[in-house]
């Protein structure tokens, strides 16, 4: 089983587009956030899921909080 297999990376962010007209023009006047998250399922227990998860916002050039946890259904 490769070291990989199991492991989910994911990066977003919120950009205003339509509010009651079109406002995409002045999105990037306000820099938005940057959301990260990884997760890792190992495949000899897939009930449990491994996560960490952090942002950075681009206007304040400041880190959000990193986060870790596990998550387990039964």
């Amino acid at each position: 089983v490769a070291p990989t297999e199991g492991l989910a990376f994911v990066a977003g962010t919120t950009l205003a587009i339509w509010d009651d007209e079109l406002v995409f023009d002045n999105t990037l006047d306000v820099m938005p956030s940057l959301d990260f998250e990884m997760t890792y399922t190992m495949s000899s227990i897939p009930t449990l899921e491994w996560y960490t998860s952090t942002s950075y916002d681009l206007d304040a050039k400041a880190r959000g909080e990193i986060n870790f946890g596990a998550t387990f259904a039964f």
